[in-house]
């Protein structure tokens, strides 16, 4: 028996319940770490994509407003 007064064999269960615990919390702020990294990346790649969105939709805006204005005797 251990200073614990629990039997070795249960004593030697829980410490590999213990490590096994601690590894799926290694494990786990890995997880985490790379999802706030796709987070941020996605984030960035969102931005970009809303500013080309608008620039397009500007030039398509004054192009159709040109080709209009073109067709309607150009006032």
């Amino acid at each position: 028996m251990s200073d614990t007064g629990l039997p070795t064999a249960l004593a030697r269960e829980l410490g590999s319940i213990s490590a096994k615990l601690d590894n799926l919390h290694a494990g786990q702020q890995a997880h985490s770490a790379k999802l706030d990294s796709m987070d941020d990346r996605l984030r960035a790649v969102e931005r970009k994509s809303a500013l080309n969105g608008g620039v397009a939709g500007g030039v398509v805006a004054v192009t159709i407003g040109l080709i209009k204005s073109q067709f309607s005797g150009g006032s």
